[in-house]
């Protein structure tokens, strides 16, 4: 639900998809996701994927911990850069 609101929202959902002009004309409706403000929810889940990787890591040794823990710290570095942002 969280990048579908038009499919499973509510009704009065819907006057969050209106886009208008300056002088409050209709142009039409947003279609798309909406991603604004979202950063915290996906560095959560690329946290928790990382994390089930790591275990996997621990099973089959196929898995490439030294990558892992690569992404673990670009997460971090791109987590500091949007907390900058705010």
């Amino acid at each position: 639900m969280l990048l579908s609101w038009p499919a499973h929202g509510a009704p009065k959902d819907l006057d969050r998809h209106v886009v208008v002009d300056s002088n409050q004309n209709l142009i039409g409706f947003q279609n798309e996701p909406e991603l604004e403000k979202q950063y915290s929810s996906w560095f959560y889940s690329i946290e928790i994927l990382l994390r089930a990787l790591t275990a996997l890591g621990k099973i089959f040794p196929s898995v490439h911990e030294g990558q892992i823990e690569h992404y673990h710290v670009e997460l971090r570095a791109l987590v500091q850069e949007q907390e900058g942002k705010l």
